[in-house]
């Protein structure tokens, strides 16, 4: 018989022979380095009797994903089947220092225990530091300051259900890494992206201005957040238009937008209107990229963030290209057709279409895509 393996290390490893819901150490087995690296990668051995046998070393987290809150415990759930040595690390995240925390440094969680079913395992359990170096958790005063790299059980085994525990400073992105004789699992506490459609689009209008033979435009939508959980905070927030059509050639990348402080406007705003709305957070920045029939990005987190803190229901944003300034009088407001213009007419004619909400049966829609979590526990909701 024969098993292939992730590759570790021979002491790593453990096999156990499965007789009647017993398990026995099983020595007879060959370790075999395919690639000659050093590391193990198949185990090969005999079946000790003409019947069927069962051999097995796993480790199962049961809860892979669990989304959390900061000020949540965090508690990951996994069985595993025979004895091997234990570690667990994260990948992206860091405890605070055991046993006294170092105010200076930022992380993310805090050590809480390790039981199997409802024993701890404390008392058998290693700390590795940032400096390689083992430390017997039970011989730890109150005095040390370690920096967590791994956790470690030697000759690990439990018949029941494991239970990594951890109280959550910073929720919504740390992954941990369990590491069991050479068996990996994992488990998540993922951030949270939502996308709002076009369908989430309450107006969307563009201005134009006119002075003499030039024009420059200025796309303007209103999103509703609705759709967005109560209790967030707000990560990223990325705009994304489809540009279908360019005039001559298409624009370079810059953008200036703004947000507008109006909660109430349509699309039947009168010119008037529109250039009275109170501006704020204007920002200097970039599209990811002028390529014709594709999506072209803007990140506009400050002004999705601003509106969401201050529990409105709308964010409205204002765009112009930098090198076609609207001159603040509008001379018309479209907000009927299928597209918004974006640049203007001075100079080289450089106009970008992108579709609006109406562009449905045209081509692909405006999206906004939110990356969020949940940082306060809510109650009474």
């Amino acid at each position: 018989m024969y098993s292939n393996i992730a590759e570790t290390k021979q002491e790593n490893i453990r096999v156990y022979w499965i007789k009647n819901d017993t398990k026995e150490l099983f020595n007879d087995v060959e370790y075999i380095d395919r690639d000659n690296n050093g590391l193990i990668d198949r185990l090969e051995w005999v079946v000790p009797h003409l019947s069927n046998q069962t051999f097995e070393i796993s480790i199962i987290v049961i809860n892979p994903y669990t989304y959390l809150r900061d000020g949540d415990t965090w508690v990951v759930a996994f069985n595993t089947t025979g004895i091997a040595d234990l570690r667990i690390n994260s990948t992206n995240a860091n405890w605070t220092e055991i046993l006294t925390d170092n105010k200076t440094t930022f992380d993310e969680m805090t050590f809480l225990d390790l039981k199997c079913e409802n024993s701890s395992v404390k008392d058998n359990l290693f700390i590795l530091d940032i400096n390689n170096n083992y430390i017997s958790y039970n011989q730890l005063s109150i005095e040390d300051s370690y920096k967590i790299k791994q956790f470690v059980l030697y000759n690990y085994t439990c018949n029941a259900t494991s239970y990594f525990s951890n109280y959550m400073h910073k929720a919504g992105y740390s992954n941990l890494l369990f590491d069991y004789g050479g068996y990996f699992a994992y488990a998540h506490d993922p951030t949270l992206t939502i996308r709002l459609n076009a369908s989430s689009i309450v107006a969307d209008v563009y201005s134009r201005d006119d002075v003499g033979n030039s024009a420059d435009y200025q796309p303007q939508l209103k999103w509703n957040l609705s759709l967005i959980p109560y209790g967030a905070t707000i990560d990223k927030a990325t705009m994304c238009l489809y540009l279908w059509n360019c005039d001559a050639s298409c624009l370079d990348n810059d953008v200036t937008y703004w947000r507008i402080v109006d909660q109430s406007w349509t699309e039947s705003i009168t010119t008037t209107e529109f250039d009275a709305q109170s501006k704020a957070n204007q920002t200097s920045s970039t599209f990811n990229g002028t390529t014709l029939n594709s999506y072209i990005c803007v990140d506009i987190t400050n002004i999705i963030k601003s509106e969401y803190d201050l529990a409105n229901t709308f964010a409205s944003v204002r765009m112009e290209d930098p090198d076609y300034v609207h001159d603040g009088t509008s001379d018309e407001i479209y907000y009927y057709e299928h597209y918004l213009f974006f640049g203007g007419y001075t100079g080289p004619d450089k106009v970008d279409y992108v579709y609006s909400r109406q562009g449905e049966s045209y081509g692909p829609m405006p999206y906004l895509e939110v990356r969020y979590n949940l940082s306060e526990t809510v109650t009474g909701m």
